[in-house]
């Protein structure tokens, strides 16, 4: 599935572009300190629009994310026992004092080990 446009803050929008320059980003706020930097909500919205009409209108092939073989999870317990415990799921290897790695085939099997191992 192709990912056209993202609006969002500066930093995500940055990271988009890392990832995949093809894919359209609009920052409509920006960190500063303690302050964020907001665009109005009416300029806001009529700039979110335009972006998704240019978006939309370009070949979207180029946004369509290129997807891993293998989906690696890894977390790091802080306490030595829960590590052990969680290395019991299916396909869980015990990589360290605590912590868990997963390899899998797919993000589903990614998004389903995160339901039981934290």
């Amino acid at each position: 599935v192709p990912l056209a446009f993202v609006s969002g803050d500066a930093g995500l929008c940055e990271e988009l572009k890392a990832f995949n320059p093809a894919i359209a980003t609009l920052a409509v706020k920006r960190g500063s300190g303690a302050s964020t930097n907001s665009m109005t909500p009416v300029g806001a919205r009529q700039a979110i629009r335009d972006g998704v009409a240019a978006a939309l209108r370009g070949n979207l092939e180029p946004r369509v994310a290129k997807l891993p073989k293998v989906f690696s999870l890894e977390i790091t317990y802080g306490d030595p026992v829960t590590a052990h415990k969680m290395s019991f799921y299916p396909g869980m290897e015990h990589v360290g004092e605590r912590k868990i790695r997963l390899d899998a085939k797919d993000c589903f099997e990614v998004l389903r080990a995160l339901q039981f191992v934290v």
